[in-house]
């Protein structure tokens, strides 16, 4: 989630347009994570129609395990077929 540091800048990527964040307002952090947490489900819900291997890792653990797992699994999956 956004973490609280009160205003912050961000700028637009895609637009470059600059706006100020009040990121100690708990509404702006809501508004922030369901953003985010639409954009993780619109992204697996195209992965999956269209048939694209996905893993969602969290970088700040650790993640070896997770991705060995996935990639064990998916290579069981194309020997089936």
């Amino acid at each position: 989630g956004l973490v609280p540091m009160g205003l912050v800048l961000v700028e637009d990527p895609e637009t470059g347009e600059a706006v100020w964040l009040d990121t100690d307002s708990p509404r702006v952090r809501k508004a922030f994570s369901d953003a985010a947490r639409r954009e993780e489900i619109e992204r697996h819900e195209f992965f999956r129609r269209n048939k694209i291997d996905y893993i969602s890792v969290d970088a700040s653990r650790p993640y070896l395990d997770p991705l060995v797992r996935f990639f064990r699994l998916r290579q069981r999956r194309v020997r089936r077929h």
